[in-house]
């Protein structure tokens, strides 16, 4: 063979060397480009789906007293949108299992905790409060009795001033004294109560609490307890104030002369 045709076969070795190292280029070019089309094709897909939650929601209305048991709530699946940090956590469900209800509640809507009263747990100030009544906080100074008021008693509200003491308000209900909301508060001690405040809650009407707040700029006020019977009512005397004389004209007085 002369060198001619020795060359001319190295070439045509070489070209097919070269065309098959090409083809292998393109299908390695080809199954990447393949896969990161179906990488983004499914980050889209999964981008489009919602996160999802175990979220527990009331089967049925609840009326206010009502036990909450498991017939009470079915679990739904809901996106991570809607989930609120307070609301009660399947996982955490057997501790609140037999409280009651607070108020009514909506067939569907998430449970929360500040909804249900277990057992043995003190009502909170705001449920004591009667429909159109207000609650109006008498600081401890006012409270010369100390624990020895309880909710439920009644009271009359004095105030003083620079001259002298006057019948505020009558006969209006303790609602809490220094955070115990009932007389038999488990979580609310003597003891625990000398060292804290004991300011009074009261129940009013909201002209009562706006006479109040009025009277906090004009003097002391203290409380005095009255007998759970006692329903009489002292006439409160409202004094005018006397109309100042007028100083006599000087005409007037040289006519006097």
């Amino acid at each position: 063979m002369s060198s001619l045709e020795a060359r001319n076969g190295l070439q045509l070795l070489r070209g097919d060397q070269a065309r098959r190292w090409l083809a292998w280029l393109s299908l390695i070019a080809f199954l990447l480009s393949w896969g990161a089309l179906e990488w983004r094709v499914e980050r889209a897909r999964l981008a489009a789906e919602p996160i999802l939650f175990s979220s527990l929601r009331l089967s049925h209305s609840v009326v206010p007293g009502e036990e909450l048991s498991r017939d009470s709530f079915e679990i739904q699946e809901l996106p991570i949108a809607c989930a609120q940090d307070t609301e009660i956590k399947p996982e955490d469900l057997e501790e609140f299992l037999g409280s009651r209800a607070k108020l009514s509640l909506a067939q569907g809507r998430a449970i929360f905790p500040s909804d249900w009263s277990r057992e043995g747990q003190a009502p909170s100030l705001a449920e004591l409060v009667p429909r159109g009544r207000r609650a109006y906080i008498l600081k401890a100074p006012a409270n010369p009795f100390q624990e020895l008021v309880k909710a439920g008693d009644w009271v009359d509200i004095l105030q003083k001033d620079s001259r002298q003491s006057s019948l505020l308000l009558q006969r209006v209900r303790v609602l809490a004294v220094g955070g115990a909301t009932r007389q038999a508060d488990p979580s609310w001690s003597t003891t625990r109560g000398r060292r804290g405040r004991q300011d009074v809650a009261l129940d009013v009407d909201l002209e009562q609490s706006q006479a109040l707040l009025a009277a906090e700029g004009r003097g002391m006020m203290r409380i005095v307890l009255r007998n759970q019977e006692d329903q009489a009512l002292a006439e409160q005397k409202n004094e005018k104030p006397r109309p100042r004389r007028a100083k006599p004209l000087r005409r007037e007085i040289e006519h006097v002369r």
